[in-house]
């Protein structure tokens, strides 16, 4: 499906953040239109996210513990040594800005009330998605002067903390929109697109009611208010947000996974976007052999910290090698052709894991996480359920996790609920075959053991940690360094199953870690009056992290 650039606004896609002082020749060609309705934009924007979303997982991978290099390859450079430039990571920041650009558009053109106010509805919360983890990744970015084009080619930097504040009143003006009456009459249903609708799975509905995007919307506040909640500087933010909130119950958050489906097919250029990056492109090539699994990851599935029989057969395939980051030695483990994380069946129906073919859905956000986040917000006093659904959004959580590595390529379980959530389903027996670990490590697994906490809320990051493994890794490396979870040691070397720590690590931190990336070098080239100096990989970090 090919993406809408905002050649159909000026001529040549000119992104205020990114800032490329080009001047195109042909903005007044009359062959290229000018306008574009929001109902063929909004489609392609969020196919776009997905693609945004694999550059991220593989930030996110190679910093949060999921990833190393493999052997017999060279040039990972800053990969192992931390030892980041403006020329790293860029990526990020690019095709961040240039969504936000295609959902500022669907804004800039329609309305909060009226005919597309559900467009407007769904790129407000998709904009949010984007610039949480943009802030997440670099803190002070561009926010209330971005994607105004030639308008602004030179825009300020806000705090990051404002943008989060504003992220949220965003959030509830979304949600505003979605409430107001829809008369189908007169109501463009989101599901209308003359270039074919996208499947959001879960979402989209009738493509007027939008019961599914308002529990998107609750989850990401909730976890734009759990990143917040020890930020002195946004306590009142953080009260509203928590008054906002005592009227929900668990129904009004995710119950199932956020699952976009353009029409990906086994097709140069169609292909689901983790399938084409990891495993093979179209034509059957491998594209991706330079990495794999950590020793690290590994420990959560194999017995050295947990033991998880259930999701490690469909998180690794059979003979995978592992390595720990920074290792180069000349039995460093090496990758199979297409990917240790694609677990390869004669029928391609019963194909589940992390990547389940080239026509699977990508997901953007896990119901698993959505869990994860409740389980918190109602252990901190977020929300009030108490210690029993402390317990309960914990249970899910991993039956979730489980229920979505087990579904296959049309994004169908292969495992029923019953099996999954019931009394002795996966998730008990999960906690019974830990229960008894010499090391005391059962209660990661069983939070009704946990005696405190800070084991609690151990469990819970560990437990999200291990769900997006390799999916939305950005995302477990950002609750790494807000919580510390899960526990990594520092001084580890060779392939120790205990640290996420490069081996090549140059980072002075006493847990040998970068904190972010660095800004790209464009932005100094021609933003340079804005773009913030003096920042580092090391000391620079994002507003709420603790550690």
């Amino acid at each position: 499906m090919k993406k809408i650039l905002y050649s159909i606004l000026c001529g040549l896609l000119i992104t205020s953040t990114s800032c490329n002082k080009f001047l195109d020749v042909n903005q007044t060609n009359p062959n290229n239109p000018v306008a574009v309705g929001v109902d063929l934009v909004l489609p392609q924007a969020l196919a776009a996210t997905a693609s945004t979303s694999v550059t991220f997982n593989s930030y996110g991978a190679w910093t949060g513990g999921f990833q190393a290099n493999a052997g017999g390859f060279g040039g990972f450079g800053a990969v192992l040594t931390y030892n980041y430039t403006t020329s790293d990571n860029t990526g990020l920041w690019s095709q961040s800005y240039n969504n936000i650009n295609d959902f500022q558009y669907v804004i800039n053109n329609s309305a909060p009330t009226g005919i597309y106010k559900n467009f407007n509805a769904v790129a407000k919360i998709m904009r949010v998605f984007a610039f949480q983890r943009l802030v997440d990744v670099y803190g002070d970015v561009p926010y209330t002067e971005s994607a105004k084009g030639l308008e602004n080619l030179t825009p300020k930097y806000d705090k990051a903390e404002d943008i989060y504040k504003d992220l949220i009143k965003q959030i509830d003006d979304a949600i505003v929109s979605i409430n107001l009456p829809n008369d189908k009459k007169t109501t463009v249903s989101l599901a209308r697109g003359t270039n074919g609708s996208i499947d959001i799975t879960g979402l989209s509905g009738d493509g007027y009611t939008l019961t599914g995007w308002k529990k998107f919307a609750n989850t990401l506040k909730l976890r734009l208010l759990i990143r917040i909640q020890k930020v002195g500087s946004l306590a009142s933010t953080y009260n509203a947000g928590k008054a906002s909130l005592a009227s929900l119950g668990a129904a009004d958050f995710l119950t199932d996974d956020v699952l976009v489906q353009p029409g990906y097919a086994k097709q140069d250029g169609k292909q689901n976007p983790a399938f084409q990056t990891y495993a093979y492109d179209a034509a059957g090539n491998a594209t991706q052999s330079s990495n794999v699994p950590t020793w690290y990851a590994r420990a959560f599935y194999a017995g050295d910290v947990l033991e998880d029989n259930y999701r490690y057969g469909a998180t690794y395939r059979t003979g995978t090698n592992f390595n720990q980051l920074g290792y180069t030695g000349s039995d460093a483990a090496t990758s199979p052709t297409g990917s240790n994380w694609y677990i390869p069946q004669t029928d391609e129906s019963t194909i589940v894991g992390i990547l389940k073919g080239p026509n699977a859905p990508f997901p953007l956000m896990l119901a698993a996480e959505g869990y994860f986040l409740q389980a918190e917000a109602n252990l901190i006093g977020l929300l009030s359920g108490g210690t029993s659904a402390v317990n309960l959004a914990f249970h899910n959580g991993i039956g979730q996790s489980i229920k979505y590595l087990y579904k296959n390529a049309s994004g169908t379980p292969t495992e029923t609920d019953g099996d999954i959530f019931g009394a002795g389903g996966y998730v008990d027996s999960y906690a019974a075959d830990n229960a008894s670990r010499t090391d005391g490590n059962g209660y990661l697994a069983d939070i009704t053991s946990a005696t405190s906490d800070e084991e609690r809320l151990e469990a819970i990051i560990t437990q999200k940690w291990i769900a997006l493994n390799f999916i939305t890794s950005n995302e477990a490396w950002a609750e790494f360094r807000r919580t510390g979870f899960p526990k990594s040691n520092p001084t580890a070397d060779g392939n120790d199953v205990s640290s996420i720590v490069s081996l090549q690590s140059t980072s002075p931190r006493a847990d040998k870690l970068p904190v972010r990336v660095l800004y790209p070098q464009s932005e100094y080239a021609v933003n340079a009056g804005n773009a913030p100096t003096g920042v580092s990989q090391f000391t620079s970090r994002i507003f709420w992290d603790a550690n």
